[in-house]
Order: structure tokens, then sequence, then C-alpha cells
């Protein structure tokens, strides 16, 4: 949902209150990460101060585990950061034992139905996405009736789903915005991503 939505331009909602340092640890957390939902983060933090960070690793499909003076910091899908609820936020994070909720709103790239609704004259579209179902009657408005929609897509998912096509004699194309798609590029018979930023580059393409 990344390659259709614009970046930097998503409504954040927070379950939580954040004080300053907290909001510094978690932008200091984000603001590294190329996932759409980061950079979201990141750039509703826009006055946030970077913090020297004890350690730092993101996990594809997963989430970001950091640590800063001796707090350990989650932030990812549900059953990354330890929540047993139901998914209904797109996003948590977790400081030290604390979990909070983080809802994205996305707004969609401009003349992306228009888009869809051409392209859907001549091919099969899907949707493999890693959000919850949260979002699904969003997306489900943008695309035609006959396309696919997958939710809860991890990156071998969607490498998985592309080799289905494939083993049923069809030619795919995959367009992708992150690592998370990194799988699903090479395993297409094209793989095209889209960037916002020059440095925002994925090592399994074959056009940008």
């Amino acid at each position: 949902t990344g390659t259709l939505t614009k970046s930097n331009s998503e409504q954040v909602q927070f379950t939580t209150n954040y004080s300053q340092e907290e909001q510094d640890i978690i932008y200091s957390v984000v603001v590294s990460s190329k996932h759409p939902y980061s950079k979201a983060i990141a750039a509703s933090f826009s006055n946030g101060n970077k913090l020297p960070l004890l350690s730092w690793k993101e996990y594809a499909g997963q989430g970001i585990e950091a640590s800063y003076q001796g707090r350990s910091i989650k932030i990812g899908s549900a059953s990354f950061v330890g929540d047993t609820a139901s998914e209904q936020f797109q996003t948590y994070i977790k400081i030290g034992d604390n979990i909070s909720g983080v809802t994205i709103l996305p707004s969609v790239r401009k003349g992306t139905q228009q888009l869809l609704s051409r392209l859907a004259q001549r091919f099969q579209l899907s949707l493999l996405s890693g959000d919850n179902k949260h979002q699904q009657v969003h997306f489900q408005s943008l695309f035609p009736k006959d396309s696919q929609l997958l939710f809860h897509q991890k990156p071998i998912d969607k490498l998985h789903y592309i080799e289905s096509l494939q083993n049923n004699h069809q030619q795919v194309l995959m367009i992708g915005d992150g690592l998370n798609d990194a799988g699903a590029l090479q395993q297409s018979n094209v793989g095209i991503t889209i960037a916002d930023a020059i440095n925002n580059f994925i090592p399994s393409y074959d056009a940008i």
C-alpha cells in the first residue's frame, strides 16, 4: 500500500500522549527506516531530536528493535511487540513494558484510481499488503471488483503469491517501494520500485 500512497502526508494518531523524551526516542528509532509507516511516524515528530541509540535492528515484515539508556524499544506489528490482542492498529510501539497503538490514515497518490482503472483493462490486478484489514475498505474502493486484495502479507507471503501465479503460467510485474517487497520484486518477471528519495533503493528491481 505504500506504493499507492504519498510519503509524509499521512495522518498519524497515537493512543498515548508521549513525553518529549519518549517522542525523541521514537523519532530516533524510526528516522533511519525506509518503511512507509516509519517515515510517517518520523514526519509526525518533525521537531524530534535524534538520540544516540545503543542498538538498532530492522526485521523485514516485522518491525524495528532498539535500545536507549537501558530501555528496550520495539516498533512494528502486534505480534512483533508482543501484543496478544486483536490487531486493530496499523503498527504498535513498545517502550519498556508499555504498548500503545498507532493509527495511520494514508493519503493516496493523485490519479491512483484512474491509473488502476486503465491497467485493469489489460491486466489482472492484485494488492499485496503488509497492513492489517483496517484499511481494506479504503483500498477496495480504489481497485476494480475482480482484483484480489491480500492483507497481513509478510515478505515470504508476497514471494509465494507471485510464485503461484507463475506456476499458473502467468507473467507477473511487481511494483514495490520497500525492503518488505525485495523478495517479491526479485521473484517477479519484472520488478519496478517507486522511490520518493534518491537514496531509497532496493537491490532487487529491474526499473525505478
